[in-house]
């Protein structure tokens, strides 16, 4: 029976038949798309010695098959060779996507930013997740690597998953919907701006999503899950809104021949005291002031700042 992925795809529920699915070997090496004298070459280089944190049953296929992790990270390092990089770059790659993932990692990035995964995992099944996640409860030291965990996300989730490598030095960035939701949602734009400066540099980009999609055959949902890598336009505008979103009241931008040019943001503020009013009106930048003044004394005021972009 040809492999597939048909029955996992799109289905969360099935991710512990998935594990144990995807570790075993079936896929045989002659028939893949990839040259088999690449392959050979690969093994005796060492690129293809990465530990997936599972025990791959190679008694009945030790020579002739792989699993689908295996297959995964094969396409990716025939990606990587035909965009120059080398043995020792790739061997880089495979031990930072290898890395662990156990329940202190999922902690820390929970507690990181918990507002984002509370209001994006909302079903009786993430929140159990999630409460397994911040409860104080020590993890048994079982763990998944973050390539499999990739993987597992580009089929139970149905998600569009594009990794983007760099060289000098070795390096990976994933990109996915999620991902910069995740980097969006961060107050001070942190985030953002990392991943923003990262894409500037020269980088090849591998879509797992792409490499899984010829195995399913159902009709896939990627397509409707589009990645929007912002420009620096786009990332100021969402700065400055994020920046001032408490106090916000309204947002302008001004266009020439398609471009934005100019943003105005009006905020309400209390009229706390003399002294802070004066400190705005020194600022000396682009800048309106309206103040509703009660018996002499100034309750609050409108102010309106305009950025050039």
């Amino acid at each position: 029976m040809d492999f597939t992925l048909d029955p996992f795809y799109d289905d969360k529920y099935k991710a512990p038949d998935f594990r144990a699915y995807i570790y075993t070997p079936s896929l045989v090496k002659t028939r893949l798309d990839l040259v088999y004298t690449d392959i050979v070459n690969w093994e005796r280089s060492g690129l293809l010695d990465i530990n997936y944190g599972v025990d791959i049953d190679k008694t009945a296929y030790k020579s002739t098959a792989v699993c689908f992790m295996e297959y995964v990270w094969m396409s990716i390092v025939s990606h990587l060779r035909e965009f120059g990089f080398s043995y020792e770059d790739i061997k880089a790659i495979g031990y930072f996507l290898t890395q662990p993932i156990t329940i202190e990692v999922l902690r820390a990035g929970f507690l990181k930013n918990p507002q984002y995964f509370e209001n994006t995992y909302t079903s009786c099944l993430d929140k159990k997740a999630i409460s397994a996640i911040t409860s104080t409860k020590q993890s048994d030291g079982s763990y998944i690597t973050l390539l499999e965990s990739l993987v597992k996300d580009t089929i139970l989730h149905a998600q569009n998953i594009r990794l983007l490598f760099f060289k000098h030095p070795a390096a990976f960035q994933v990109v996915n919907k999620k991902s910069l939701e995740e980097l969006s949602s961060r107050e001070d734009g942190s985030g953002l701006e990392a991943f923003q400066k990262a894409i500037e540099k020269p980088h090849c980009s591998f879509s797992l999503s792409g490499l899984t999609q010829k195995f399913v055959q159902k009709n896939t949902d990627y397509t409707k899950e589009q990645i929007m890598i912002l420009s620096k336009t786009d990332h100021k505008i969402l700065t400055l809104v994020r920046k001032h979103h408490r106090a916000l009241k309204s947002v302008t931008i001004k266009y020439k021949d398609k471009t934005p040019t100019m943003i105005e943001l009006t905020s309400m503020h209390k009229a706390e005291a003399e002294k802070r009013l004066v400190e705005y009106i020194k600022k000396g930048s682009y800048m309106t002031m309206e103040f509703k003044v009660e018996n002499g004394d100034p309750l609050i005021f409108n102010r309106t700042e305009k950025h050039k972009l």
